[in-house]
């Protein structure tokens, strides 16, 4: 968590430890509740590269987890460019 989006989360919010505990595995994406909403974590590491196979595989992983929840709006940055050159 020391490059782009990643520094301001860590800033904003903390709890690393608690993304840690989850233990994601490839293909998983971590979440944390803050207040009603939930905050939905697509890579372990900044410095991991997805491929389009993985970044597809945590926003299905990431709908999964919207639809047991009912969650029915999201916001999001651009992910998979920038930094991952996607």
């Amino acid at each position: 968590m020391g490059a782009g989006i990643a520094v301001m989360f860590k800033k904003k919010f903390g709890r690393v430890s608690e993304l840690k505990e989850q233990k994601r595995m490839p293909g998983q994406c971590a979440v944390l509740k803050h207040d009603k909403r939930f905050i939905y974590i697509t890579k372990k590491k900044g410095n991991q590269k997805p491929t389009y196979v993985s970044l597809r595989q945590r926003l299905e992983d990431m709908k999964s987890h919207c639809l047991q929840n009912g969650v029915n709006r999201i916001s999001i940055p651009l992910i998979g460019c920038g930094l991952d050159q996607l």
